[in-house]
């Protein structure tokens, strides 16, 4: 929500966004330089725990792959004398600030540097960084709440003055490898204006004149007089006096009684500061942000802020604004119960001195693209196969369902894929036959080639409701993208996994949606969607209405960015073609991670890649292709179907197995793997 009051005759602004504390740190970066991107992600995970973050640093003309490594570590299992990163800056200068250390010399004139401090300060002040990634695309997340984008590239400068002007002339200024970080989402306790700070220390005099606890508001710093600079600084923190209220005001007479701090700037201008506890209309301020601009300023910034004045703040050349982003319980009113038989687990009785468990056995069906013509011939029709077509999809879709007797079919998007009106129905007819007249429960999400052609997500959606075995759901319409909902399988009968009719096992279901709106995001430069801040905020909604966790799985198209990061030791299966995910990161894998409970996501998109890989808690998988017909392939890669199976036994333990099925080796079980056991 957004509101809108008048002060001084200036329009402010104030913005709603959700309050959090993630539970991770980031302990330790490092980079790592090698021939090849497998090279380097080798490199990286051969430190314990470590993960690579995010594309190469790399100029495309240089030979050397230029990696970015994290480690991260739960806040509670941190000892109170580790260090954790507190700031990471890209400096336009030859060296770092003597408070910082450098982390990666960017070129002559710009580094990459680094601040660790100690945990027991960190931790407890909220100043720290909890994720790292670095995007081909600046304008990273949008809105998502806790994460900054640092807007100068890192990319390694072209070699050679041919290369260098042809990059200057043709790279976009919001392309290049930009370093974004998350810090956690906590209410700010007390604000200084830092006055008369020297140039050569300006951008890390907070913490250096004031303490480890304290951060800067932004990147816009304010002119003084004799060349000197004002700092705006924050402390964040969960047991003190929040701030409530943030106003500017040209106003002679001063910050109205209400407000009990003044901060007056050297042009005249006010801040008005009110602490205390916050009301239903002043939630507590999460940030603060002075940013810089050479035009209009922007209504909202990526992290959820918000513009609070449309003034300058600045009395020099270039113009300084004010946004803050506030907190709220704001949530989205759940979907009513679906009028569907509950999905019960399967009981199987123990025998020959094996426990009694539960199971619950899912066929994910990817990237089908009926186009509702069964005559419509193969792309990339496999060797040595004489006769190819759509029917044939039908046939081995058949021969699937019947060779592995599935409890639940997930299709994973882009089920269909029409050219005509007049064969929607038949193509959404044809997808679904197997499971109808098998009396199969299924759900569908739908991927970037569902809706082409006029066949809108809704028109999707009401065909695949209607269906008498389908538990597909449009989810809120608050909620970006249509298809966002949960599916919960209860236990058949009580035992040490929890009473009868109780969640046992819970699946999720995202629309990834498909390709970005270029009227709404002129500048967005990704060729595909991703899933947006008000989606990932549901699942965390979703998540939280539970009384119980129980392991958790996931299912959208479009793979995560994280899904290329997979190297070739920590994956099972094959990464044949590159990761078609979007240029834009979203924060899902992160708070998929922090929330621990879904052990799994599956994905479609790339038709023949298959793997699974495990990042820090998260199995990230794929389905691989299963069409024949419209959908593309490898002539020397069989389609193939992933089966996901869910176990608890009478002892507890609980397990997520998989393996995949290909076509003509429909008995045989590939890559079988234990994706999460406990």
């Amino acid at each position: 929500m957004r509101t809108l009051s008048w002060l001084g005759g200036l329009v402010l602004f104030a913005t709603s966004t959700q309050a959090r504390t993630v539970r991770y740190a980031v302990t330790d970066v490092f980079m790592v330089e090698a021939d090849s991107m497998e090279g380097a992600l080798e490199m990286c995970q051969m430190n314990p725990n470590a993960v690579s973050v995010g594309v190469d640093w790399g100029n495309e003309n240089n030979r050397a792959v230029v990696q970015l490594c994290q480690r991260r570590q739960r806040v509670e299992e941190i000892h109170s004398s580790r260090h954790v990163l507190q700031q990471i800056a890209v400096y336009d200068t030859p060296a770092c600030p003597t408070s910082m250390e450098l982390l990666y010399q960017v070129s002559e004139g710009r580094v990459v540097c680094v601040r660790r401090v100690a945990a027991s300060v960190a931790l407890s002040s909220g100043n720290y960084i909890s994720d790292l990634w670095v995007s081909a695309e600046r304008h990273y997340n949008n809105d998502a709440v806790g994460w900054t984008t640092i807007p100068e590239s890192v990319l390694s400068p072209a070699n050679g003055i041919l290369r260098s002007i042809w990059q200057w002339v043709w790279r976009a200024s919001y392309r290049g490898a930009f370093i974004s970080y998350q810090r956690p989402v906590v209410p700010v306790t007390a604000v200084r204006l830092l006055t008369g700070v020297d140039a050569s220390i300006f951008r890390t005099a907070c913490f250096t004149w004031l303490g480890d606890q304290w951060e800067d508001a932004g990147l816009g710093y304010l002119d003084g007089s004799h060349g000197k600079k004002s700092q705006l600084c924050v402390r964040r923190g969960e047991n003190a006096d929040n701030l409530a209220l943030l106003e500017a005001t040209t106003t002679t007479d001063g910050c109205p009684s209400r407000f009990s701090q003044t901060e007056k700037l050297e042009n005249g201008i006010k801040l008005c500061f009110r602490w205390g506890e916050s009301t239903a209309s002043d939630s507590p301020i999460m940030g603060i942000r002075l940013e810089p601009s050479s035009g209009k300023p922007k209504a909202t910034l990526p992290g959820g802020f918000q513009l609070v004045s449309p003034t300058n703040l600045n009395r020099g050349s270039e113009a300084v604004y004010l946004y803050t982003t506030q907190a709220t319980s704001t949530t989205v009113p759940l979907p009513a119960p679906l009028n569907r038989p509950p999905l019960v687990a399967k009981h199987i009785t123990g025998v020959d001195g094996k426990p009694e468990k539960l199971t619950f056995k899912i066929l994910q069906l990817a990237d089908l693209h009926y186009s509702g013509d069964p005559t419509t011939s193969c792309n990339d029709k496999p060797i040595g196969m004489a006769e190819c077509s759509e029917a044939l999809m039908t046939q081995f879709v058949n021969d699937l369902l019947d060779s592995e007797k599935p409890d639940f079919v997930a299709f994973s998007g882009d089920n269909v894929q029409t050219y005509k009106a007049s064969l929607r129905q038949a193509a959404m007819d044809a997808a679904t036959s197997g499971v109808e007249a098998r009396g199969i429960p299924y759900a569908m999400i739908f991927g970037n080639h569902d809706d082409q052609r006029g066949f809108t997500r809704e028109m999707l959606m009401e065909m695949a409701v209607n269906k008498q075995h389908s538990y597909s759901q449009r989810g809120p319409t608050q909620v970006y993208g249509v298809g966002n909902y949960e599916l919960n399988v209860k236990a058949p009968t009580s035992g040490t996994w929890g009473d009868v009719d109780s969640d046992v096992f819970r699946m999720y279901f995202l629309d990834s949606n498909a390709y970005p709106d270029r009227g709404l995001l002129p500048n967005e430069d990704t060729k595909y969607d991703w899933v947006h801040p008000s989606q990932v905020a549901y699942y965390r909604q979703l998540s939280a209405s539970h009384e119980t966790k129980v392991p958790s799985i996931m299912f959208f198209h479009i793979p995560l960015p994280e899904y290329a990061m997979d190297a070739r030791s920590l994956r099972a299966g094959e990464h044949r073609e590159y990761v078609q995910s979007s240029e834009v990161h979203s924060d899902l894998f992160s708070t998929l991670v922090e929330l621990d409970e879904v052990k799994a996501t599956f994905a479609g998109h790339d038709h023949v890649n298959e793997y699974c890989y495990k990042r820090e808690s998260v199995q990230l998988c794929y389905g691989g292709g299963t069409g024949f017909g419209v959908a593309y392939g490898w002539k020397e890669v069989q389609r193939r179907a992933r089966v996901i199976e869910w176990t608890v036994d009478s002892t507890n333990k609980r397990e997520i197995r998989s393996w995949k099925v290909l076509y003509g080796q429909i008995q045989q079980r590939v890559d079988e793997q234990v994706l999460y056991r406990v």
